[in-house]
């Protein structure tokens, strides 16, 4: 009985004069800073999503007339001289129109809409208006671009490691406010990363003739990341 009071009670004064060693909380004075880095490069790859819709009162019609315009696309990208392994067929949706209700309530079939996205990747900016015509002028009805970088993975590991650097640049500058230095880095969280598209186009059947108007700029790669340091 003697050995178990005595047990209780040197748990107890531990318990009550070491709280932070009984939890596991780490009682060290840190800090806690995001960086952010971004670099913008000039696109050298350019990705043109198109659409081609049609419509018939007959499935198989509808479905015709779409990869007739997909195949004219196909054969009109390929004059420019652009491997066919960068000319994909990307979707495929189907879509039955329906009646108005009738006086019974039943809508039949009215007929059908299908709808083919394609894909076309080039790596000259110079051919991506000669490219976005023919497809008009295959049947195409809309379509839009994205520019990127091929290299791109590699300069948003470069841009990590700035934001890492702007991250200890900005913990040092508000440490020498209050008076205390830096240490090393105990936690580190990757922020969300990659590139930013402010020139994206979109460009319907009905829109006159591009000429000059299409400038391509450049792509930002943009990531941020927040860093724990402790403070001496």
């Amino acid at each position: 009985m003697f050995h178990k009071t005595t047990l209780l009670t040197a748990l107890f004064i531990l318990a009550t004069t070491t709280p932070a060693l009984a939890q596991g909380i780490d009682t060290r004075e840190r800090i806690d800073v995001s960086g952010s880095a971004q670099i913008k490069l000039v696109p050298d790859e350019f990705v043109i999503r198109a659409r081609v819709d049609t419509y018939h009162k007959n499935l198989d019609t509808a479905v015709a007339r779409g990869d007739k315009s997909v195949s004219a696309a196909f054969t009109a990208v390929k004059k420019l001289g652009v491997a066919r392994r960068y000319i994909v067929t990307d979707r495929l949706d189907m879509n039955a129109v329906l009646e108005d209700y009738r006086s019974s309530g039943i809508r039949g079939v009215e007929g059908y809409r299908v709808s083919r996205d394609l894909m076309v990747i080039l790596h000259d900016p110079k051919l991506v208006e000669p490219a976005m015509k023919a497809m008009f002028g295959a049947g195409v009805h809309s379509m839009s671009v994205e520019m990127g970088h091929t290299k791109s993975a590699e300069h948003l590991a470069a841009a990590r490691a700035d934001a890492a650097k702007d991250a200890r640049a900005r913990a040092g500058a508000l440490a020498a406010a209050l008076g205390r230095k830096v240490g090393r880095a105990v936690y580190i969280s990757q922020g969300s990363s990659g590139p930013s598209r402010p020139s994206n186009f979109v460009y319907h059947e009905h829109t006159p003739d591009l000429g000059d108007s299409l400038s391509l700029g450049k792509i930002t790669l943009a990531t941020n990341v927040t860093v724990t340091f402790l403070l001496e």
